[in-house]
């Protein structure tokens, strides 16, 4: 009489995670330019790895993609794809989020949103024009 014994297998990932996209605010679909908002900034990506599964998300802001001199990284649950960030964020700068994923190969992946320009300053509206067609006023 022979034992045989069997495992359910292992997995191999090669691959890091799937970066598809990281967007500026809390709109998977829209991208935001600037905010008024000099505490707090958001995030919203996609970073999938169907292969291994996330093992950890880090995300940070900085001052150009893929630096974070402005809020250090730090950890959040692997199941958030949004954030917002706090912290103290100056007039006529642009901010970088960065997402970084490791998978569970410990395989990794950073992503960086275009840049999101903080103007806490109200339009400045020299005056206005009641016409239909631009530069055409209709008391004139």
């Amino acid at each position: 009489w022979k034992e045989s014994f069997s495992s359910n297998g292992i997995g191999y990932d090669t691959t890091p995670p799937n970066a598809v996209f990281i967007n500026d605010g809390t709109g998977r679909q829209v991208d935001q330019n600037f905010t008024a908002n000099s505490t707090h900034l958001a995030a919203t990506w996609s970073i999938v790895d169907i292969q291994s599964g996330i093992q950890s998300t880090l995300i940070g802001v900085g001052t150009a993609q893929g630096l974070d001199d402005v809020v250090p990284m730090f950890s959040i649950p692997t199941s958030q794809t949004s954030a917002t960030v706090q912290g103290s964020f100056q007039h006529g700068r642009t901010y970088y989020v960065t997402a970084h994923v490791t998978n569970k190969a410990n395989l990794s992946a950073s992503l960086s949103t275009n840049g999101v320009l903080v103007d806490t300053t109200a339009p400045n509206c020299t005056h206005v024009l009641d016409g239909a067609v631009y530069g055409y006023d209709l008391d004139n």
